[in-house]
């Protein structure tokens, strides 16, 4: 069963995480995560917020948000990753369980701690999941149904989650501060006088707690909203000088730096 068809994938891994081995920051454009944390010594990072993971964390991604996990020593790691199209609400008609993914703050109630996954039976309903697709005779119908059953109990779960995170609240108000103003003209000098903080303090930080420099923060930020806007019906033209980029040409080469080929493909 080709469990992307159905508007999801599913995929259960292990890696041997060696001292140097990185996982870089990231995001998904095309859809929400879900990932079941099994066995490791690491933390999840996204938009400035750090948790610490335990085994059966449950933790969730909107297509915004950049994350990576953290691996604070070598060790196994082990993790089950679901990842659901954008348009599998509409096509199934729980568009309500989106909440749990678009109605947060950038960074914020991501992870739903093991005890509460327990309590919701989240990691059996993902193994379930996995399981069904083994039936190839049912052709996704009951995969499909606990998907949407898990989402159900995500959002229950979410309303509940007192789960601890490590973070900068200064940093986190930058972060919310870049993203509501990709349009405008973004600077370090502009950011830092903004957060009465001296750039060089600014650019230690920002680092520190996104893995990313400011300036190459704000562009990848940029390029996913143009490809959003694209997504929408906007020219590739239009949506680079939308998105905040100064000419084209900016956008044409911050593009290609970033995914390797032009916005055309």
């Amino acid at each position: 069963m080709n469990d992307k068809n159905l508007g999801f994938t599913i995929k259960r891994s292990c890696d041997e995480i060696a001292e140097n081995k990185m996982f870089y920051l990231h995001n998904h454009p095309d859809c929400y995560e879900i990932l079941l944390f099994q066995k490791g010594n690491a933390e999840f990072w996204v938009e400035g917020s750090k948790y610490p993971l335990n085994p059966e964390d449950t933790i969730v991604v909107s297509n915004f948000e950049m994350h990576r996990v953290h691996h604070n020593s070598p060790s196994e790691y082990r993790r089950m990753v679901i990842n659901v199209d954008l348009n599998f609400f509409t096509r199934h008609g729980c568009e309500q369980y989106k909440n749990i993914f678009i109605n947060r703050t950038l960074g914020e109630n991501n992870c739903i701690p093991a005890e509460l996954s327990r309590k919701y039976c989240l990691s059996d309903i993902m193994r379930k999941i996995g399981d069904y697709l083994n039936d190839e005779e049912d052709n996704g119908v009951a995969a499909t149904a606990a998907l949407i059953e898990l989402l159900y109990l995500l959002n229950r779960a979410a309303g509940k989650t007192n789960k601890q995170i490590k973070n900068n609240e200064q940093i986190k108000n930058i972060i919310l501060y870049i993203n509501n103003r990709l349009t405008e003209q973004l600077s370090l000098d502009k950011i830092a006088e903004t957060f009465f903080i001296s750039k060089g303090h600014l650019c230690r930080i920002f680092k520190e707690y996104t893995g990313y420099t400011l300036n190459r923060y704000i562009t990848y930020k940029r390029l996913m909203y143009v490809r959003e806007l694209v997504a929408s019906g906007v020219s590739w033209t239009d949506a680079g000088l939308e998105a905040g980029f100064s000419s084209y040409s900016n956008f044409y080469k911050a593009y290609r730096r970033t995914y390797g080929h032009g916005p055309r493909g």
